[in-house]
């Protein structure tokens, strides 16, 4: 926010009674994250994979050459150049990639503000509304974690680039202004490609608005360039790391209207906050609802460039992580710049409603939206408590899988394997995605100790999980093996579970003790000697 904004502000007596209202908003959002400092163990999950690896490179060829090989988890250069800034603070200030991740944060509210601005014109109203937009729970699930940076500065970025375009004027920028555009575009998708089809979306509204197109012949030149190698990265590279793929084939309309109609209902009505979200739940369909119904008021309500407007920030994102499916059903890092896009639309809804009842009416809200926003934030101190949280709010299976697992660690080995069990009945690892070793591990032994299930039916179970052709065909041994030694295998659950290791494999201590017989364990020995 510049100083001649608040100048204007304060001298407005207009909104001279905002001022304490958003000066108690600003203050209950910052002590709220601010709380976070005082952990020094952070829940953090992806960072093994992420960060871990670039503390080890010391050279730009030696990136380059990580990146290619297959040794980086993403192609997200700009991401990772924040992480190598932070490396030199870490020993001596832990915390400094959440402080990061808040001053990113912080500088997205500025921006925003300063679209707010161009859309109300009124000082006390655009800080409200930051102020909401600030608040809303989605955040929650997002500034906290570290991992989550590329979505942040995806969204600075692209919202620059926005800031930059008239929003609602039929006129050519000049070049420098559309230099800054492609720049903030490349930044924007260099952090993360989920913003990648922003320029085709602004394109349209710019033959909608018969405007000169030249300005948007870089922005498409980088858009196809950004898709070719996240294209080729994402189908090659990424396999070579990872063993699996990323992108998952396409599985029909219905996930993806579920997906759709679950976005929009978080971003509408976020009374539940996870780590991930169940396919087949009646908020989905009632998303959907309220999608249908929100383009309708916005489509009949307003006019076709500010249609345009909000329609080309809120869809380009919903294309790619909808129609372009991963493992994770719906996860709130991803809905940044649709909520955004959905402000919007109410501001330009509630613009002829009185000032006064604005300021009351989101002031209310604000502080409902914290009264969420708090106790999410809260639950990222703690890493046993945000899984077993996050699965209560809504037990999906990656938020069962973490849970699972986060039990183990903690020693609590009954309810460990209960969840295994539900995993089990569930068919949790049926996908084939490995989420976590240890959960993985119980997800096993409850296959192998299952009574209601035949050789057959445990065989089919295990084909389903993502192991080595090894290790499948050293489970089916240990299967027959159970067959002819039934006494001898009975206990095994129990005894792995009298274990109680946290991280080690206790499948593998045991399955070494359970090679018996010359041929068998000859077999066995190439196995482990392999893995």
């Amino acid at each position: 926010m510049t100083p001649s904004f608040f100048v204007s502000f304060l001298k407005d007596k207009n909104d001279k009674y905002t001022y304490g209202l958003v000066s108690i908003l600003l203050f209950l959002l910052f002590t709220a994250y601010l709380k976070l400092f005082d952990h020094e163990n952070l829940v953090r999950f992806d960072e093994a994979i992420i960060t871990e690896p670039l503390k080890k490179i010391i050279s730009l060829p030696q990136y380059l050459g990580n990146i290619w090989g297959g040794q980086l988890a993403d192609l997200q250069p700009i991401r990772d150049l924040s992480y190598f800034a932070n490396f030199p603070f870490e020993s001596y200030f832990p915390q400094i990639y959440l402080f990061s991740n808040f001053i990113v944060f912080a500088f997205i509210l500025w921006v925003a503000q300063k679209i707010f601005f161009r859309l109300i014109g009124a000082h006390g109203q655009t800080l409200i509304w930051m102020c909401a937009f600030a608040l809303h729970p989605i955040f929650s699930q997002t500034v906290p974690w570290i991992a989550a940076r590329k979505h942040l500065l995806s969204v600075l970025f692209i919202l620059l680039a926005q800031e930059q375009l008239p929003l609602f004027a039929n006129h050519m920028r000049h070049i420098s202004g559309w230099i800054k555009i492609t720049l903030y575009y490349l930044l924007s998708t260099l952090s993360n490609p989920i913003t990648l089809l922003w320029p085709g979306s602004n394109f349209i509204q710019s033959l909608i608005k018969k405007e000169k197109l030249r300005g948007w012949i870089p922005l498409l030149i980088v858009m196809f360039f950004i898709a070719g190698i996240n294209y080729y990265y994402y189908s090659y590279v990424f396999i070579k790391l990872s063993q699996t793929q990323k992108i998952l084939a396409f599985s029909g309309v219905a996930p993806i209207l579920n997906a759709l109609g679950r976005n929009f209902f978080q971003i509408v009505f976020p009374i539940k906050m996870a780590f991930s979200y169940d396919p087949e739940s009646l908020c989905n369909l009632i998303g959907i609802s309220l999608l249908v119904f929100w383009h309708s008021v916005i489509i009949k309500r307003l006019d076709q460039q500010e249609v345009c407007f909000i329609l080309g920030l809120f869809w380009p994102t919903q294309l790619i992580t909808n129609f372009i499916p991963t493992f994770i059903f719906v996860s709130d890092t991803y809905l940044l710049l649709p909520l955004f896009a959905f402000f919007c639309s109410c501001i330009l809804l509630t613009k002829k409603i009185p000032s006064r009842a604005i300021i009351i009416g989101v002031s209310c809200l604000s502080l409902l939206l914290f009264c969420k926003t708090y106790p999410s934030i809260n639950r990222w101190s703690d890493s046993k408590t945000f899984w077993e949280m996050s699965y209560h709010e809504e037990d999906s299976c990656i938020n069962l899988i973490w849970h699972t697992n986060e039990k183990w660690r903690a020693s609590e080995i009954t309810e460990a394997l209960a969840k295994g069990r539900e995993m089990l009945a569930r068919r949790c690892y049926q996908s084939g995605t490995e989420y976590h070793r240890t959960a993985m591990n119980i997800y096993i032994l409850c296959i192998l100790n299952e009574p209601g299930l035949g050789l057959a039916q445990k065989e089919n179970q295990l084909s389903k999980i993502q192991l080595s052709d090894q290790w499948r065909k050293f489970f089916s041994q240990l299967l027959r093996i159970e067959t002819l030694r039934d006494d001898k295998f009975r206990s095994l659950l129990q005894e792995a579970a009298n274990l109680k290791l946290a991280y080690e494999d206790p499948l593998l201590h045991k399955a070494r003790e359970r090679c018996v017989g010359p041929t068998i364990n000859f077999s066995c020995q190439q196995l482990f000697s392999s893995h």
